[in-house]
């Protein structure tokens, strides 16, 4: 039922802009500077609409896979979501393409995945011709538990010690690290001498230490918030002052929505 509606409104929505001008965030923007480094399209993995072009106008709208957003779509399904079934309809929609679209564009297909989008699109990617998969390279944590066997000498072994090579939080470590490939690591045609290329970029760095910061509950962190607007303003500049002088953690999304909800408010006089 769930999907169903979703098909519905996904027929009759306005279109807002290209897809590459929709996604916000760190982890976006480094994926749109790889692609435009390499000069190759961008393509965008969505829950809601499917393997999309950079360049297609698609609605606005929010919907994820994940588990911390209000967007989420697993708690709206009775059971929780199937994800391959859920795959099944969105790229079966009006603004998907095929895997095969991509893949035709000619060299490496860069992908940076979390643990919950490789499993949205794990059974897609195993019923492709293994000539295709093999110009595959995957990027991401622990991915190899959830794609298949087939897929996993294409996962690039970034780790940890990717943060002393470029700097970032968790959520946008597969991003980092499919830029760091694009711009810093020569490819070749083989996935294992890729890998290879890629370990050998890693070996002589050490994963900084990470520290650990406490989470807080919104009304704490919009109090914060406020507080640091009576001497700067923006998005980032905040999210940092909030952890690195308070040491307090706020994945980047929740933070933006806590962002306006302050700036409403106003600073704490």
């Amino acid at each position: 039922m769930v999907a169903a509606e979703w098909m519905s409104r996904l027929r009759t929505a306005a279109t807002q802009g290209d897809a590459k001008s929709l996604y916000m965030g760190r982890g976006f923007s480094l994926g749109a500077s790889a692609a435009a480094h390499a000069a190759v399209p961008l393509f965008v993995v969505s829950a809601g609409l499917g393997v999309v072009a950079g360049t297609r106008a698609v609605p606005s709208y929010g919907l994820t896979v994940g588990t911390r957003t209000d967007d989420a779509i697993g708690p709206r399904m009775t059971g929780g979501i199937d994800s391959a079934a859920w795959w099944r309809t969105v790229t079966g929609g009006p603004f998907s393409m095929q895997w095969q679209s991509v893949v035709e564009v000619g060299g490496l297909v860069l992908i940076a995945l979390s643990q919950a989008y490789a499993g949205l699109i794990a059974e897609d990617l195993s019923a492709m011709n293994p000539i295709d998969v093999r110009r595959m390279r995957f990027f991401g944590t622990g991915l190899d538990q959830v794609l298949p066997a087939a897929l996993r000498s294409s996962i690039m072994p970034y780790d940890a010690r990717l943060d002393a090579l470029w700097p970032g939080t968790r959520t946008d470590f597969a991003q980092r690290a499919l830029a760091h490939f694009a711009k810093a690591v020569v490819h070749s045609e083989d996935p294992a001498d890729d890998a290879a290329a890629v370990s050998r970029a890693l070996q002589d760095h050490r994963a900084p230490e990470r520290i650990e910061r406490p989470r807080a509950g919104d009304d704490v962190l919009i109090m914060a918030i406020r507080r640091h607007l009576r001497a700067t303003s923006g998005i980032g500049r905040i999210l940092r002052r909030l952890r690195e002088q308070d040491q307090i953690a706020c994945e980047q999304r929740r933070f933006t929505r806590l962002y306006h909800a302050a700036v409403q408010q106003g600073a704490v006089q």
